[in-house]
């Protein structure tokens, strides 16, 4: 066991991935290097040793007017020794007045409150294989090469956000992803990454939102999937119900101090992840 912690923190680099791997799967989670490499390229990873072995990690990915928190793991042995809230009071610190999201487990909520944060809205998780009879895209609307450079331009148009970095890394890890037009006009981009088990959609971007369960559909092809959708996006997950998907999880989204978040915008058809936004 574990004795009591006065935690030093520290920056993590790349050389950690397997470990934030190790320190996921001993806390149930079922990670994978390729969830792990955008995080380190987008955002600021944290961590606590004990005996030069991870005991605790938080990321922090400053997305320009909003910082996203996730990760927070901490190994069932170093708990309630305070390495979670100092993990998330220094990331806290670290975001220097920009807005701060995170998307909470139930265990983790009890902290998250205590520190200040509360509700904004809500993330589904949606995980299942969905019927080949996907929603069909508009006459007006076609799919087309993904174009990471217009991604990013119209990210950051929809966002006010820069998201760049983790669009560069979420592409790089990739195993379909697509490009969507109006009249030869960008209006939305979707990708999905491989897990495993399954085909992890996201983000989805979309000008007009109602595209986003054709987009969603379009990048899990006949695979399995899940998905995380803002439950103002009911319509969109009403469609993917319809289409074989089951609501697994449905998770508060917070904010320091419940400030708007510049993220919670209609646009935002699906997340990149939840410790990513």
């Amino acid at each position: 066991m574990l004795g009591k912690m006065t935690p030093t923190i520290e920056r993590l680099g790349r050389e950690s991935l397997l470990a934030c791997v190790e320190l996921a799967d001993a806390c149930g989670w079922s990670d994978e290097l390729s969830d792990w490499r955008p995080l380190f390229a987008a955002a600021e990873v944290t961590g606590v040793r004990r005996d030069g072995a991870l005991v605790a990690c938080c990321t922090r990915a400053p997305l320009g007017a909003v910082a996203v928190l996730g990760k927070l793991l901490v190994r069932p042995d170093a708990r309630r020794r305070g390495l979670a809230r100092a993990l998330v009071t220094r990331a806290i610190e670290a975001s220097q007045g920009a807005v701060v999201s995170l998307v909470a487990t139930d265990e983790g909520r009890p902290l998250y409150d205590s520190l200040g944060f509360s509700p904004v809205g809500e993330i589904v998780a949606l995980d299942g294989r969905l019927a080949a009879d996907g929603p069909p895209l508009p006459p007006d609307v076609t799919l087309g090469a993904f174009d990471l450079t217009r991604a990013v331009e119209l990210d950051r148009a929809l966002t006010s956000c820069d998201r760049g970095e983790l669009l560069r890394a979420r592409a790089a890890e990739a195993v379909q992803a697509w490009s969507a037009f109006r009249g030869g006009e960008f209006v939305g981009y979707a990708m999905a990454t491989s897990h495993p088990e399954r085909r992890l959609v996201g983000p989805v971007i979309a000008r007009d939102p109602s595209l986003g369960a054709a987009l969603v559909c379009a990048v899990a092809g006949i695979h399995r999937v899940r998905v995380h959708v803002p439950s103002f996006h009911w319509a969109t997950v009403e469609a993917l119900t319809t289409r074989g998907l089951e609501v697994t999880a449905r998770r508060a989204e917070l904010t320091l101090g419940g400030v708007a978040s510049p993220l919670a915008t209609p646009a935002r058809v699906a997340l990149a992840s939840q410790a990513l936004g």
